[in-house]
């Protein structure tokens, strides 16, 4: 109820005693949706008015001590200033409340999402508002039609006449500024008390809310703060309550619990993402391992394939993409693929290369399945421990005990390393280490798993990351011999006339512990033959 009309009627009354005689030195502002009126005198020479009209939490607050920032402040009126505050008023039936001043007028409107300060000069007929309004003399002269009153006046409702049906309806119509909470007290009163009517029920409510005591606390089961009077049936089930006999420590204690309220709460949902998106990328990456694993190692295929291959080299030849030769174990034909731009020798190298990169991707893809099994099984247990928890220490040790680092860090991190940016085909884009550095951090941190990862093999060379914005669309063969070829160019292998370049998914790479920078290992592989380049309609963005 903190922006309900009844309070801020409160609230002005309070601070009109405080405000109305003193002189307004500096209106200005510091922080989205924040005013800051500064009235200083003798005994409280920091005094500000602060009002909030952030459509979430809107309120008007007198500070007897308040710092103006020494930068990124932003000034208003500056020549009409200073001016002395004669008097401070609301409107009958709406939510805006006028400080008159000495030549010219502020309204304040708490409307939700269309809450504002508009600053009115009468005798230049000055329009100025805190937020920009499209059609300012409009929404001037919506409010001027109001009848504003001193917000100390009693705020009787006895004129209203009828059945309790036809007084309810009239009163919904004629003061809309009576809140749903309002309406829910009354339902709650005259089950209790029967022979109280509506208008009676009314008027006892409005005097708590306008001189009684104002409780605050946590409504777990809304996961709100509250801010009610104390005789409220609400107000009993409330949490950290703290319970004030004016608005201002009573909207002190709001701010206070809100807060903290939402800062623990902001800090667990964080983590509790964070944690959802880790098992889901563990999940992922244990089904890839297992189907790797079940498939088994074709270690020793790729060395019979090898050594079948060495036996008849002198009837393969270059530009063949498949031969068939007798297995000297079973007899039986075995069609033999070859890489067509490859020499015999080099074909015979290739499978050697793969039984023994097979041997130890395979085991590796062991060692990795027992690992990411673990740490799924300790995120299933953090998860379980922030199901029951709210505690703001033992979030923060769990977000330290994870590393999730702040946004504003990981902004840091990514300005610290150094890569070359390409759009191909004004489509895709292409991420290139410059050192090593670079490269464990494109390779490891900044790719997601259905990226693409380039490395021209066997050879030194930059990381390369195409990045994969919707992997239910797949990526032409033509781009990613395009990314690869940019791989090949940023390698020691820029100037052959062609160069093998290992490729996989991002979620495939990871870094084994004590690696030197800028290495890495990969559980699956293909090759691909390119010619070293910055391809045509490959645009380099950066450098």
């Amino acid at each position: 109820m903190l922006k309900s009309y009844f309070f801020i009627k409160r609230s002005i009354a309070e601070i009109s005693g405080k405000i109305c005689g003193r002189k307004i030195y500096e209106i200005f502002t510091q922080e989205k949706d924040t005013l800051f009126n500064h009235l200083p005198f003798a005994e409280e020479p920091d005094a500000h008015l602060i009002v909030s009209v952030n459509p979430q939490i809107s309120y008007i607050q007198y500070k007897r001590e308040f710092h103006k920032a020494k930068k990124n402040t932003v000034s208003f009126l500056a020549n009409l200033l200073p001016r002395k505050v004669e008097k401070i008023m609301i409107a009958e039936k709406d939510r805006i409340v006028l400080i008159l001043l000495e030549d010219f007028e502020i309204y304040i409107m708490f409307h939700g999402s269309k809450a504002n300060v508009v600053f009115f000069h009468p005798k230049e007929n000055s329009i100025v508002s805190f937020k920009k309004l499209d059609d300012p003399q409009t929404v001037l002269s919506g409010i001027q039609k109001n009848l504003f009153i001193d917000p100390a006046e009693h705020y009787g409702f006895a004129n209203m006449i009828g059945s309790e049906n036809n007084v309810t309806a009239e009163l919904k119509k004629e003061y809309p500024n009576i809140a749903k909470e309002i309406w829910r007290e009354i339902d709650f009163r005259k089950g209790k008390n029967p022979g109280k009517n509506i208008i009676e029920l009314l008027d006892e409510i409005v005097s708590e809310i306008e001189h009684g005591q104002i409780i605050t606390g946590v409504d777990e089961d809304e996961n709100k703060i509250r801010f009610l009077p104390a005789t409220f049936q609400r107000a009993r089930t409330l949490t950290a309550t703290k319970i004030s006999n004016n608005y201002e420590n009573a909207l002190q204690n709001y701010l206070s619990l809100h807060y903290k309220f939402f800062k623990n709460l902001t800090l667990k949902k964080e983590v509790e993402k964070y944690v959802n998106r880790e098992l889901t990328r563990l999940a992922n990456k244990l089904n890839n391992l297992k189907g790797r694993i079940d498939k088994g190692s074709r270690e020793k295929e790729y060395n019979k394939y090898g050594g079948i291959l060495l036996v008849n080299k002198s009837l393969v030849r270059k530009g063949m993409d498949e031969i068939e030769l007798p297995d000297f174990e079973t007899g039986e034909t075995l069609k033999i693929k070859l890489e067509p731009k490859l020499s015999p020798q080099e074909n015979i190298d290739r499978y050697f290369e793969k039984s023994r990169d097979e041997k130890l991707n395979y085991q590796k893809s062991k060692e990795l399945f027992e690992a990411t099994k673990k740490k799924y099984a300790y995120l299933q247990e953090i998860l379980t421990e922030l199901g029951k928890t709210d505690n703001v220490q033992d979030l923060e040790r769990i977000k330290k005990e994870l590393k999730i680092a702040k946004a504003g860090n990981m902004n840091k991190t990514v300005e610290k390393f150094k890569y070359r940016k390409f759009l191909i085909e004004n489509k895709y884009h292409v991420y290139v280490g410059k050192d090593s550095k670079s490269n464990d951090y494109l390779s490891i941190k900044f790719a997601k798993q259905n990226d693409y990862w380039f490395h021209a093999r066997g050879l030194a060379g930059s990381h390369v990351v195409l990045r994969v914005d919707n992997p239910k669309e797949g990526v032409p063969k033509s781009v990613l011999k395009k990314a690869a070829a940019i791989a090949a160019y940023f390698s020691k292998g820029k100037t052959a006339g062609t160069t093998p370049v290992s490729y996989t998914l991002a979620k495939y790479v990871y870094k084994k512990k004590g690696m030197e920078p800028g290495k890495v290992m990969i559980s699956k592989e293909n090759v691909l033959l390119v010619k070293p380049e910055i391809p045509k309609n490959c645009e380099q963005l950066n450098d």
